[in-house]
């Protein structure tokens, strides 16, 4: 995927990725160049794989949403913990919204399989519950269509910009 990619379908290794119980960062700037972070306990992509849509506690959430609105850009991180196998995806063109039931309800299944990927190194379920965990009835949403992609695992390719269709890092 390259910045010309803008809308452009995501193949369903990167989907399967994508959804995969990650570890998500949400990020955003403020036209003032202040960046702001929150986790994401999960996300999920419309059925024409154009789209990712990135679930975020509304409470912790306040200054990211804000930039979001303000300037519809927002970057993504989507960690495999185990591995450190990481993409970045932004995108410019970000709305926040309501969560659906759907969403509210991958929240348990999410920390579930998170937890499990985090006893890799021995952290506990209740430290995941805590650090990604929330009240369900406050997660919104925010979509964006990816306009470029980065490889961001640890290593020589790290920052390196992703072309559509690529094997996966």
């Amino acid at each position: 995927m390259s910045s010309s990619d803008s809308g452009a379908l995501m193949e369903q290794e990167l989907v399967d990725f994508l959804t995969s119980h990650l570890a998500i960062h949400v990020a955003a700037c403020t036209p003032q160049r202040h960046s702001t972070l929150v986790k994401a306990p999960g996300c999920r992509i419309n059925a024409a794989r154009t789209q990712i849509t990135v679930l975020v506690p509304r409470y912790q959430s306040e200054a990211l949403l804000r930039a979001v609105e303000t300037t519809g850009k927002v970057a993504v991180v989507f960690c495999q913990p185990e591995t450190h196998r990481t993409i970045q995806l932004k995108g410019t063109d970000a709305v926040i919204g309501e969560a659906t039931d759907a969403d509210r309800n991958m929240l348990g299944p999410y920390l579930k399989k998170l937890s499990e990927r985090l006893a890799y190194y021995a952290v506990s379920e209740v430290y995941t519950h805590t650090l990604y965990g929330c009240d369900p009835n406050e997660l919104v949403t925010i979509t964006f269509t990816p306009d470029s992609a980065f490889r961001q695992t640890p290593g020589q390719h790290a920052g390196d910009k992703m072309k559509l269709g690529a094997p996966l890092p």
